[in-house]
């Protein structure tokens, strides 16, 4: 991303590269500094940020934040291929943050890659090897506390893991989560984090697993009125879990209806997993399969 952020600031000062580069580096050094990231050193680039008037923290928190939203775009677009059963797409995926963890040596892109590939098994209907689940585990294990990255890393791999390893790490998480004030907490992810827990629950039929977490969501998440998407999904979420202990098909019909509201507002993509996360719980707790 270095170079995607020095192109900016170039541009925006209205800048020619040749204006850049000129008794710094030859033109095509600078080309590949631009487009592809590569550079000698990063003497180089505080150079080329000088000719641009651009202080050195300036550009860090500029490339910071570029590289943030990068990131975020990636773990999107994982999140659909794996919706979508699209293998090849995930692969790919893990290829692109294999190599920006060769290049930051950030954690989190080491991590991004293994859930690939744990979310690649998966569809395979294959064992989830210990290589790849055990780093982001000890990851999750020692952290004391949890934000925004760890509730969301812990979802996006709660189903590659056994579930004694799940409930470990659920405690875990409520410990990490709960250590934060209030006003700082990640209420959407918390939510979508124990939406996942209870759907493993169900699979699992872990009775008391159950009761704890939807105790949790009745008791302890704050949505604001204006949050929609959150008031609609523990909705849904109450009229799934007295299904599951009642056993009666009225639940499962009034569940359908909640999401509906997703229709409404043309969020299709919603719609549709929550629909599908219906009758798949349906088929579980009333026709056992």
């Amino acid at each position: 991303m270095i170079g995607t952020t020095l192109q900016k600031f170039r541009i925006q000062k209205g800048l020619k590269p040749n204006q850049i580069y000129k008794g710094i580096m030859s033109k095509s050094s600078y080309w590949n500094l631009e487009n592809s990231g590569v550079m000698s050193s990063f003497e180089l680039v505080v150079s080329c940020l000088k000719r641009m008037n651009v202080e050195v923290d300036e550009f860090i928190d500029a490339l910071d934040s570029e590289n943030n939203l990068h990131f975020e775009n990636l773990i999107e677009e994982r999140k659909i291929a794996f919706n979508r059963q699209d293998i090849t797409k995930l692969q790919d995926l893990k290829k692109i943050f294999e190599n920006n963890h060769e290049q930051t040596s950030s954690v989190r892109y080491l991590h991004a890659s293994n859930v690939c590939q744990l979310m690649v098994l998966r569809l395979l209907r294959k064992k989830p090897q210990k290589q790849y689940y055990k780093p982001i585990h000890d990851y999750l294990m020692n952290c004391e506390y949890w934000t925004y990255y760890e509730i969301n890393l812990f979802s996006a791999t709660m189903y590659t893991f056994d579930f004694e390893y799940v409930a470990r790490l659920f405690q875990q998480a409520r410990k990490g989560i709960t250590r934060y004030p209030k006003i700082h907490r990640s209420w959407n992810e918390e939510t979508a984090m124990l939406l996942n827990y209870l759907s493993l629950c169900i699979q699992n039929k872990e009775d008391e697993h159950i009761k704890q977490a939807f105790k949790i969501m009745e008791e302890e998440i704050i949505i604001s009125d204006k949050n929609l998407y959150n008031r609609v999904l523990v909705r849904w979420a109450k009229y799934i879990i007295r299904g599951y202990f009642t056993k009666e098909e009225e639940n499962f019909i009034k569940a359908a209806q909640v999401i509906q509201v997703f229709k409404d507002y043309e969020m299709d993509g919603q719609f549709n997993l929550t629909s599908t996360w219906t009758q798949m719980y349906r088929r579980i707790i009333l026709d056992g399969k």
